[in-house]
C-alpha cells in the first residue's frame, strides 16, 4: 500500500519553485516523510498542504494533496479491517471519500466493511457508488470486484434463508426474501442460486406455477453438470406435486436423485 500512495507523490513535474509557496513547502514534507516511513507526520503534512493550497486557489496542489490522504485514508482502513477492527476502519473510509469523492478504493471498502457489521442498506448504497465510480473511471478490474463483492454481500444475506425454505414459512418472510431478491436482480445479481432461492421462495408462498417456471427457464439455459441442475429438478418436483401432476412430479425426483439434493429427493421418492 505504501507503494500505491509513492505512485501518487510521483508528480510529472517538482512541486518546487525558486520560492516555493507554503503549500508546496507542506506537500514535499509530506513526500519525505512518507519515503521515510513516517506516515502520521506525512499525513498531517499533506493536510496542511491541502487546507493551504485552498485558501490560496492552488487547484494544482490541493486536487493532489487530497487524493494522496484518500489513499493513506484507504490504507489506514483496509489495515485495520484485516486486524478485525471493522468499527474502527469506517472512519478511514468515509475520510478517504471526503479527501477524494471519486476514490472507488474507498467506496468499496466503506460497503465491505458495513456489510460485515450486518448494515445492510448502507452498504448497498456504498456498493453501488463503489461500482458506478469504477465504470465512469474505466477500472473494469474494480468494476468487477465490485461486482463480485455485491453479489457476496446479496448471498450473504440471503443464504440463512435457503434451509428455511418449506412449506411452514411464514408468508412474511418469504415476501421478504422475494423483495430482496428483486432488489439483488435489479442490481445485476443473478445466477443458478439466486434464481433457486427464487423458486424455493415462490414455492413457499404458494405459488407452484410461478416456482415452475423459474425452474423450467433455468434448465432450459442450464449448461452445467446433473449436480449443479438437480436442485431446479427437485424444485420441479415439488410444484409438480403441489399442481398434482405425480407422473411428471416422480420424474423431477429422479432426475434430482444428483449432488447436495439427492437425499430430498430419495426420500420424496420413497414417500410419494
Amino acid at each position: 500500500m505504501k507503494a500505491l500512495v509513492l505512485l501518487l507523490l510521483a508528480a510529472p513535474a517538482a512541486l518546487a519553485q525558486s520560492v516555493e509557496p507554503p503549500q508546496r513547502t507542506a506537500y514535499n514534507r509530506g513526500t519525505a516523510l512518507v519515503a521515510s516511513g513516517q506516515n502520521d507526520a506525512a499525513y498531517a503534512a499533506f493536510a496542511e498542504a491541502a487546507q493551504v493550497a485552498e485558501s490560496r486557489g492552488d487547484t494544482a496542489v490541493s486536487v493532489r494533496a487530497r487524493r494522496v490522504l484518500a489513499q493513506m485514508d484507504y490504507n489506514h482502513g483496509a489495515r485495520l479491517v484485516w486486524m478485525q477492527r471493522t468499527q474502527d476502519a469506517l472512519p478511514y473510509f468515509e475520510a478517504g471519500l471526503a479527501n477524494d469523492p471519486a476514490n472507488a478504493r474507498n467506496a468499496l471498502g466503506l460497503a465491505q466493511a458495513l456489510a460485515r457489521l450486518g448494515r445492510e442498506d448502507d452498504a448497498l448504497t456504498a456498493f453501488v457508488t463503489a461500482r458506478d465510480l469504477a465504470l465512469r473511471q474505466g477500472d473494469d478490474a474494480l468494476a468487477r470486484t465490485v461486482r463480485a463483492s455485491l453479489r457476496d454481500h446479496f448471498l450473504a444475506t440471503l443464504r440463512p434463508y435457503l434451509d428455511r425454505l418449506d412449506a411452514t414459512l411464514p408468508a412474511p418472510v418469504a415476501s421478504t426474501v422475494l423483495d430482496r431478491l428483486d432488489l439483488a436482480e435489479t442490481h445485476g445479481v443473478t445466477g443458478d442460486d439466486v434464481r433457486y432461492l427464487r423458486a424455493r421462495t415462490l414455492l413457499a408462498l404458494g405459488l407452484a406455477d410461478s416456482a415452475l417456471a423459474v425452474a423450467n427457464a433455468s434448465l432450459a439455459n442450464h449448461r452445467g453438470t446433473q449436480d449443479a441442475a438437480a436442485p431446479f429438478q427437485f424444485v420441479r418436483g415439488e410444484a409438480l406435486r403441489a399442481l398434482g401432476r405425480r407422473t411428471e412430479a416422480q420424474a423431477a425426483y429422479r432426475a434430482a436423485r444428483y449432488g447436495i439434493v439427492a437425499a430430498w429427493a430419495d426420500e420424496r421418492l420413497r414417500t410419494f
